[in-house]
């Protein structure tokens, strides 16, 4: 289908604004621009209770639905390795907990440049550890959205090569695995979409530089064997330059024996879910994502 007409005005609007390259952007200019979309991110929903804490000096916040929950949800935000945290997100992770029926565990890792793979992986896990022992027998799913995704996916695969089965699912929303895929959509889409070549070499570049190109814990797109990971949902957008990596990491996973869902949300450019308030579909991408885990829960 063509652009979302709330979309296509959006990306209008962006690119009227004269931008500098990000050669020349600073880290602190990067996070100001983020900060500026809050105000159009989800409506604040009511949840049965809000808990903050740390857990090896990382801060985390709890977000438990009114219902009994279903499991519990590590939830990695986005924002190019650089950029975004609880207060960006607390809006979107309460709607997540509220369509997932799950108590969604927000994780406020350590930001590149100034950290640097593999730091924020251990933080992951040590969340992961801490939640699994906290909620004994309960079910365990870790989900990413854009680089939160690749963060997520990575955490997975490195899981399983230690041996650790306790992942009941792995969500991934608009994820990021790769620099550079390969994919038709990620040289057909990353010109006019806001999300270009450029941003991804640089998003890489802060978070883990030097690395090889094959490193399946930095590349997840990378990984010669995708067996053995837990159920998996992946929801891409149309307009996004990701859309067809994420396709695939979900047929490989299929291929390879394991079990994954995924699908793509019509219409709408990787930015959608950060601003629902000016682009009212890009809800689809958590509304479809908590719909998905749902079924593996059942």
């Amino acid at each position: 289908m063509p652009l979302d007409q709330a979309a296509e005005a959006f990306v209008e609007n962006a690119l009227r604004k004269p931008a500098k390259p990000l050669s020349e952007t600073s880290i602190a200019e990067m996070r100001a621009s983020v900060e500026a979309l809050i105000p159009f991110g989800f409506e604040r929903e009511d949840v049965h209770a809000v808990d903050d804490r740390t857990v090896g000096g990382v801060a985390v916040r709890s977000y438990r639905p009114g219902t009994e929950p279903l499991g519990n949800v590590v939830y990695l935000h986005g924002g190019s390795f650089t950029r975004c945290g609880l207060h960006t997100h607390d809006t979107l992770c309460r709607r997540f907990a509220n369509r997932s029926g799950c108590t969604v565990v927000a994780v406020d890792f350590s930001l590149a440049p100034e950290a640097t793979h593999p730091r924020q992986l251990d933080e992951i896990t040590a969340v992961l550890t801490a939640v699994s022992r906290a909620n004994p027998g309960e079910k365990l799913f870790l989900a990413g959205e854009s680089s939160g995704g690749c963060l997520a996916a990575a955490t997975a695969l490195r899981l399983r090569e230690r041996g650790d089965t306790g992942l009941a699912g792995l969500v991934l929303l608009l994820p990021v695995l790769d620099r550079d895929s390969g994919t038709t959509s990620r040289h057909t889409l990353d010109e006019d979409y806001l999300l270009s070549g450029e941003q991804m070499d640089w998003m890489f570049e802060q978070y883990a530089p030097g690395a090889a190109h094959d490193d399946p814990l930095v590349f997840p797109f990378r990984a010669l064997d995708l067996s053995g990971l837990p159920p998996t949902v992946v929801v891409t957008a149309e307009f996004d330059p990701l859309r067809d990596e994420g396709h695939a990491f979900a047929e490989r996973i299929r291929e390879e024996g394991g079990r994954a869902e995924d699908v793509c949300v019509p219409g709408i450019i990787h930015h959608a879910p950060l601003v629902p308030k000016q682009i009212p579909a890009g809800a689809r991408v958590i509304d479809d994502a908590c719909a998905l885990l749902r079924t593996i829960v059942s």
